[in-house]
């Protein structure tokens, strides 16, 4: 199946946005693009083998944003010989050219098991029966809270060059005021104590505590640095914050302990 090549290509912009990181000395957007040039480059080569190899879904663009996640750091720089390198391990187990021994075969099950855990500790999603939950309960409390969601994703999604950073003030923005009305003046972990009842709840929620500050941080991170372009942190930081506002307002928020 034929890929997106823009798709492809926003990837690739991701990437360059990781390994050109620099909070005290952005990188110019010139910079990033003629990095992600260059990473377009190798992807799309080697995604044109993947086409004549694979009879299904080609890979190419959901590996290629694995690596934004996983392998771009800032430590790469500018360097391109190891995205090419990286992406074609990934794409050589995703469309095998080659007839394996029964010693290399051998890493396949220990790969299998890795996934099986890497699959454990997806992100949290929001699904939209929770989304109009949360709605509902914002309302409950004012009726702007529920715009002020919907805003920051709408935000989120628009054209806007500052998108990333308003989206993530408006979330900040929306947490502070529901953890400031619920919790009134009894400090946040004590109100999460109370709330969640079991012992095993309880230890959950010691280490809630400490997800929501990290969040909270990272939030008012990119909050007070508009040139912020990671999209997918941006985007994984409002769904997190959308769970931890269900968690506050919610009755009957369930809080898995166990798997």
């Amino acid at each position: 199946m034929p890929y997106n090549k823009s798709e492809l290509y926003r990837a690739c912009l991701e990437v360059a946005e990781e390994t050109l990181w620099d909070h005290q000395n952005p990188a110019s957007h010139e910079n990033i693009k003629s990095l992600a040039d260059k990473f377009f480059q190798d992807a799309d080569e080697l995604g044109e083998l993947c086409e004549e190899l694979l009879q299904g879904e080609n890979p190419v663009v959901h590996a290629v944003r694995y690596l934004a996640h996983t392998h771009a750091i800032q430590q790469m720089g500018d360097a391109t010989w190891w995205f090419y390198n990286s992406l074609n391990v990934l794409l050589e187990l995703c469309c095998p050219n080659i007839i394996h021994t029964s010693d290399s075969t051998k890493f396949f099950s220990l790969l299998e098991q890795g996934i099986k855990a890497s699959r454990l500790k997806i992100a949290i999603e929001v699904d939209q029966e929770e989304k109009t939950e949360i709605d509902e309960l914002l309302e409950q409390m004012a009726p702007n809270l529920k715009n002020k969601r919907i805003g920051a994703w709408m935000a989120f999604r628009s054209d806007n060059p500052d998108r990333l950073s308003q989206a993530a003030n408006s979330m900040v923005e929306l947490l502070d005021q529901v953890i400031a009305e619920r919790c009134k003046e009894v400090p946040f972990s004590e109100y999460l104590q109370k709330r969640l009842g079991s012992d095993k709840e309880v230890k959950w929620a010691e280490t809630a505590r400490k997800f929501i500050g990290d969040t909270k941080s990272n939030l008012h991170r990119v909050k007070h640095y508009s040139k912020y372009r990671n999209e997918n942190m941006v985007e994984t930081l409002l769904t997190v914050t959308e769970r931890l506002i269900h968690l506050v307002l919610s009755s009957e928020f369930k809080v898995e302990t166990e798997r």
